[in-house]
């Protein structure tokens, strides 16, 4: 395949850097256009015979010439795909390669924040467009997936490929020199606003002044050199000059690792963090903001401070001071953590084949561990305490469903799969110590589940189908806003979507006019009038679910989902009263409903995605009679006798293939 990549420019940075090395790595043939002209990578590209264009759109005749020249170049290389990076390549190369008849674009978002107001206005046209232009939206870190989501982009074509790297380039970092008792600093960062230098020189002077540690700053980047008056200016007002040695821009960086004890982060604003992982590849801790997905690299081997808080940081370097100096042990083991860490779960090869295989998606249906947006990223969170629990009839979506939840480095304590006694002997699941596999001569879903419940030891238990996938980071989100509600009466599910087309199960198209829509709804189907309440149940049976559209992150309703839903376990219904041992029609809202009597409070959480097919019931004398049993039995319930909602509701069900709602 042909793929021209376009980008802002060809200077040193963490986009520049990736995209070399996907050039490199990559089998497909690829061709470089910069719009500006020169950087200092440019030789990097030509060195390995990438054919590079540079265009120059800075002024009105120049970008109208760079114009004619895309115009050129696109049509003499005919490329397979078009993959842009950064903001501004996304708006003018993906407008221009659309225009000109190229329209497998791909976009490419390396950040996580805006803070210049010409940046938020290419981002809110980006978004309009995101509709439209790009087939897929790279997006490097989770972080700017649910920030790029919160800014309106289209987040059904989001795909995550996370940054990798190639461990042997690396060197160990043999630093262990005690003599001077000086705690070497690294800030690897380009002179950028955003990377926030002068929060960064006030710590060093708090540190100096305020504090018995003694330390050494070593600033790397373009900009960070003693010809940056600037730069200069700040230290001396500081004063801390000679407390900061200007290193500039290196081009192998990590020939100068070896003199670095800690790396420091500080910046405003980062999607992946590609300095915070090199650095640990060469074995050294670093001390960081939690910005971007810098939380989720470093894990538990160095130190994430939430804000930009001088004490804390402060706090953290004279831990690692101590930990250097005092305790060797202890330092060495934290070391060599950094690198495991990043060769286990950001490899090269990875990154590499989600490239690859996202540039030759087919429009085939696809099964759901063909999105590596939701497979093949790592999300480092803690799951040890958390069991899932999963009724299966043995489907082949049971299998994906257990390599997605146990392809991150960290899972769920246990997965605890009830199936029908009659598969004991013809089943095969992949082979996970933390599977549990349990047979039932019941093997209706809510019995099956049920035996699943009696067997959780842990704090929190997700009740999951079969046929509904979740990846890890997802599982993740609802864990984290469960905790956040600091309400042990709560309980969590993500929104809806349908694995086959990845369009949402749950969204409100209005019906003709809103007017008739109005008086169908609250006539027929005993519905308030004037609106669709989003998560609530009409007096009919019909169950309104919560549209991914909703600009809410938690939004708490009166039903929920039966097929994924995360608990505290001890307030899981183990005595349900739900008695019908046919397709479990209705089997969610009287569940909602006994939570509901029990004072547990529902939440649905629109940045958290789920998968299944959307499900349909088959309109026979037989089913229908099961169907007609169970939503009599909720209008008992809800002490309403008359039926006649309901049975309106049903022969709306059968006919509706020709509405739409």
């Amino acid at each position: 395949m042909k793929i021209l990549h376009v980008i802002n420019d060809l200077d040193p940075g963490g986009a520049e850097r990736i995209l070399y090395k996907v050039v490199t790595n990559s089998k497909n043939d690829h061709y470089i256009v910069s719009l500006q002209k020169g950087g200092l990578l440019l030789k990097n590209f030509n060195s390995i015979n990438i054919k590079c264009y540079e265009l120059e759109i800075n002024g009105v005749i120049k970008f109208f010439k760079s114009i004619l020249y895309f115009k050129n170049i696109i049509k003499k290389i005919d490329p397979d795909v078009t993959q842009t990076w950064l903001y501004k390549s996304d708006l003018i190369g993906g407008l221009l390669s659309y225009f000109f008849g190229y329209k497998k674009i791909y976009w490419n978002i390396r950040n996580n924040k805006a803070y210049l107001i010409r940046t938020k206005l290419i981002i809110l046209i980006l978004s309009i467009l995101s509709y439209y232009i790009p087939k897929k939206i790279i997006l490097c870190s989770n972080s700017a997936i649910v920030t790029h989501k919160k800014y309106g982009y289209d987040f059904n074509k989001f795909h995550l490929i996370v940054n990798g790297y190639d461990s042997k380039k690396y060197k160990t970092n043999n630093n262990n020199n005690n003599k001077d008792n000086i705690l070497k600093i690294a800030n690897i960062s380009r002179y950028n606003l955003v990377k926030n230098h002068n929060f960064l020189f006030k710590l060093i002077q708090h540190i100096k002044f305020k504090t018995n540690t003694k330390i050494k700053l070593y600033l790397y980047g373009s900009g960070l050199d003693q010809n940056n008056k600037k730069v200069i200016s700040l230290l001396k007002k500081y004063k801390i000059l000679n407390d900061v040695a200007l290193k500039g821009f290196v081009e192998n960086i990590n020939t100068e690792l070896h003199l670095i004890d800690i790396h420091i982060l500080c910046s405003l604003s980062e999607s992946f963090p590609n300095v915070v992982a090199e650095t640990m590849l060469n074995e050294i801790p670093n001390i960081s903001v939690s910005a971007g997905d810098a939380k989720n690299i470093i894990s538990n081997t160095g130190w994430v401070i939430d804000d930009h808080d001088i004490v804390k940081f402060s706090n953290a370097i004279k831990d690692a001071y101590k930990e250097k100096f005092y305790n060797q042990t202890k330092w060495l083991k934290r070391k060599l953590s950094c690198q495991s860490r990043i060769k286990e779960n950001y490899s090269i090869k990875n990154m590499i084949q989600n490239y690859d295989n996202l540039w030759n998606l087919t429009k085939t249906k696809k099964s759901f561990l063909n999105f590596p947006y939701y497979f093949n990223s790592i999300t480092p969170i803690d799951l040890s305490e958390l069991t899932i629990v999963i009724p299966s009839v043995g489907r082949k979506s049971l299998i994906e469903n257990i390599e997605i939840l146990n392809s991150n480095i960290n899972r769920p304590k246990k997965i605890i799969v009830s199936l029908p006694y009659y598969l004991k002997n013809n089943i095969r699941l992949p082979k996970f110590n933390n599977i549990n596999i349990i047979f039932n001569k019941k093997y209706d879903q809510i019995s099956q589940r049920l035996a699943g419940f009696e067997l959780v030891k842990t704090k929190y238990v997700m009740q999951l189908d079969e046929d509904t996938l979740i990846y890890p980071f997802h599982i993740n989100l609802l864990l984290n806003n469960l905790k956040k509600l600091n309400n042990t009466k709560s309980l969590i599910s993500p929104v809806y979507f349908n694995i086959s087309n990845g369009k949402a199960l749950h969204n409100y198209n209005y019906f003709y006019f809103n007017f008739l829509n109005n008086i169908i709804f609250y006539y027929f189907f005993g519905s308030k009038w004037g609106e669709k309440k989003y998560g609530t149940i009409a007096k009919s049976g019909i169950n309104f679910g919560i549209s991914p559209n909703i600009s809410k992150d938690l939004i708490n309703v009166d039903w929920i989902p039966g097929g994924c839903i995360l608990h505290y376990t001890k307030n899981i219904n183990k005595n349900f009263i739900y008695n019908y041992k046919s397709k479990a029609y209705g089997e969610d809202i009287i569940n909602s409903y006994l939570f509901r009597k029990k004072n547990i409070k529902m939440f649905i959480d629109t940045n958290a995605f789920s998968y299944s097919e959307k499900a349909y019931i088959p309109f026979n004398k037989s089913e229908f009679a099961k169907f007609l049993d169970v939503f009599l039995f909720y209008n008992k319930l809800f002490n309403n006798n008359d039926s006649l909602y309901f049975k309106v509701y049903y022969y709306f069900l059968k006919f509706r293939k020709f509405i739409r709602l």
